[in-house]
């Protein structure tokens, strides 16, 4: 299995469960990522905040692009006719309100 597959163990999202419980670590060591919607959104989030960094733009220059994530991952060179069959792919629109959120998160790293 890929990493890109594999459950993210220290994830910010189950915090409160790993640092309850230090064993559930091992017990979802090599567990496949189901993902969802959200996280799917999430990363796509990430992948504009990087886009904006490294391309000095701000995240409005980028409404109505659309981001492909594949099994949890940014794929910046999506093409539906070379799709690995099985895969999980969701499209997101750069709109407004992404980019709004994404513009807070750059101005605070910056």
């Amino acid at each position: 299995m890929s990493e890109d597959k594999l459950h993210a163990l220290l994830s910010p999202s189950g915090a409160k469960k790993w640092m309850t419980c230090p064993g559930s670590l091992a017990m979802e060591r090599g567990e496949p990522n189901a993902g969802s919607k959200y996280s799917d959104e999430g990363t796509a989030a990430h992948a504009l905040a990087a886009m904006c960094l490294t391309e000095r733009k701000h995240p409005t220059a980028f409404i109505g692009r659309i981001l492909h994530i594949v099994n949890g991952v940014y794929d910046a060179d999506f093409d539906a006719d070379f799709k690995e069959e099985g895969a999980a792919v969701r499209a997101f629109e750069v709109d407004t309100e992404m980019a709004g959120h994404v513009n807070t998160y750059v101005q605070h790293i910056l």
